[in-house]
């Protein structure tokens, strides 16, 4: 019989996942959404389960898309704004991460590159780049 363990900073993948997600791995962020959802002891499950989710839709997971609404339907306003600071504040983080090479050695994953690339091409950053996609 298989023994259920919660997953949680103390899980032995926990480090694992969390880094690949935190590198931009869309499956593994999906992957973590899921198990933080399943996860009743996690801190803030309902806004850490809608940001990872969120995130992998934006870089393409189609898994994910079904997260995020189902989690809506319990979230109150204040809790989805909080998720959705997250995901611009992990977008920041990363495009800058990326664009200022500490992406180089790091292990991107190619959904990340691609976007920093196309974030560089449209010059963003200037002002003359499109709408910001993940924002709410």
């Amino acid at each position: 019989m298989l023994e259920h363990q919660l997953f949680n900073e103390n899980h032995p993948d926990w480090e694992r996942f969390h880094r690949l997600a935190q590198y931009g791995h869309s499956s593994f962020q999906y992957f973590l959404a899921a198990r933080i959802i399943g996860s009743d002891d996690y801190p803030n499950r309902r806004v850490e389960a809608y940001k990872w989710a969120s995130i992998a839709v934006i870089l393409g997971e189609s898994f994910a898309e079904e997260i995020p609404s189902f989690l809506r339907q319990s979230m109150p306003e204040q809790e989805i704004d909080k998720a959705n600071q997250l995901i611009e504040d992990w977008f920041s983080i990363t495009v800058e991460a990326v664009m200022t090479g500490e992406g180089r050695s790091q292990g991107w994953s190619t959904s990340i590159l691609k976007m920093c690339k196309d974030i560089s091409d449209a010059d963003i950053f200037n002002g003359r780049g499109r709408e910001n996609p993940y924002s709410a």
